[in-house]
């Protein structure tokens, strides 16, 4: 009997979340037909003493889940217009994807060091009525600060661009349609309308992985700033710093219009620091519901800082392995080491404990 207990196939981070997955499907909702009322009001349940868990309201609920503005509230009072069921469902989907007990990917912006420079940052550049730039490495939190900055500045747009997102019809139409504008115009129309809309409004403009972006497009972002005098934030990874620093391209054009730029990735290679600190990791456990106790928080920010790894979305993932090992308790660095090994392989894991370490050397150095 102890030899089964102590099986490591039983403490795998598969078996683990097998196990997760047969508890949670016990508490699911018939997966056809109507639900009853008595299934809608168990439903109704839930979602209020989630948002009792996790300080949300039904507007917060609104975007988690995917539907309309205020429709959670009105399914809540018992008066939504459409089919019960369909929301209902959506929900308890929201609901299991959400369940404490095993840790949650953060909510909600965490104030991180990395963090608070951005928004100082993008504040000035907001102030200074200027364009701006943010370059770092994926997965150091940009696109989650200016979701809060979204919401703390006053009518702040925020676009995130993709790979399709690269020729100026398409950079004006994303912009567009975030301003309610319509994005069906000649391109010619479409500048021509949000030159209208936002002369002298001092919009700040948050444009997300620009570094998709090619000349034309960029040259369309320089225009509606010299227009309209909108302050335009540009966030992206190193690509982006070379697009604005490239005077054969733009002809310094662009250069002269850039206030600030923070280089999250050269800061900490001239400085030696690491991206973030034992209470950065803290504070990221605790808002994803996870105990961590100091020697695990200190792998992590090495992890974290390490340049490559995959910085705070790297590691949130790794929380959420290894705390679904410790089993919802502290979860300590034998945990992290266990669910890292099996994340990444023999040889991954043996090439970032190598990138660690030579890190960690670079810092003392």
């Amino acid at each position: 009997m102890g030899g089964d207990r102590d099986n490591p196939r039983d403490k795998s981070l598969v078996n683990q979340a097998a196990k997760e997955s047969r508890a949670m499907e016990a508490r699911m909702l018939p997966t056809s037909g109507e639900l009853t009322q008595e299934q809608l009001d168990y439903v109704r349940k839930r979602v209020d003493e989630r948002c009792d868990e996790q300080s949300l309201n039904y507007e917060q609920i609104d975007k988690k889940v995917g539907v309309s503005r205020k429709a959670v509230r009105r399914f809540m009072e018992d008066r939504y217009e459409h089919n019960d069921t369909i929301i209902a469902r959506k929900l308890d989907r929201w609901l299991r994807g959400s369940e404490g007990g095993v840790g949650e990917m953060p909510g909600q912006y965490v104030s991180t060091d990395v963090a608070e420079k951005m928004i100082g940052v993008i504040k000035q550049i907001y102030r200074r009525k200027s364009m701006g730039a943010i370059v770092g490495p994926s997965g150091t939190s940009k696109t989650t600060v200016l979701k809060a900055l979204e919401v703390l500045i006053p009518n702040a747009v925020h676009i995130e661009f993709t790979h399709a997102d690269g020729s100026p019809s398409t950079v004006l139409r994303r912009l567009s349609a975030e301003l309610g504008l319509n994005d069906r115009y000649t391109t010619y129309r479409m500048m021509q309308n949000l030159m209208k809309l936002l002369k002298d409004s001092d919009r700040l403009i948050m444009l997300d992985e620009v570094h998709y972006l090619g000349k034309k497009a960029m040259n369309i972002l320089r225009d509606i700033h010299k227009q309209t005098g909108c302050p335009i934030v540009l966030v992206g990874t190193q690509d982006l710093l070379e697009t604005i620093d490239d005077f054969d391209q733009f002809h310094g054009q662009m250069k002269s219009l850039v206030s600030m730029t923070y280089n999250i990735t050269a800061e900490c290679m001239a400085t030696g620091e690491p991206l973030y600190s034992v209470d950065d990791i803290k504070k990221y456990a605790a808002e994803m519901k996870i105990k961590i106790d100091l020697s695990g928080a200190d792998f992590v920010a090495s992890l974290a800082s390490t340049l490559g790894w995959g910085g705070l979305r790297s590691a949130a993932y790794l929380l959420l392995n290894a705390n679904m090992l410790a089993k919802d308790k502290t979860v300590t660095l034998k945990h992290l080491n266990s669910a890292l090994r099996e994340m990444e392989g023999y040889d991954g894991f043996q090439r970032t404990k190598q990138k660690q370490t030579q890190s960690r050397k670079a810092a003392v150095a």
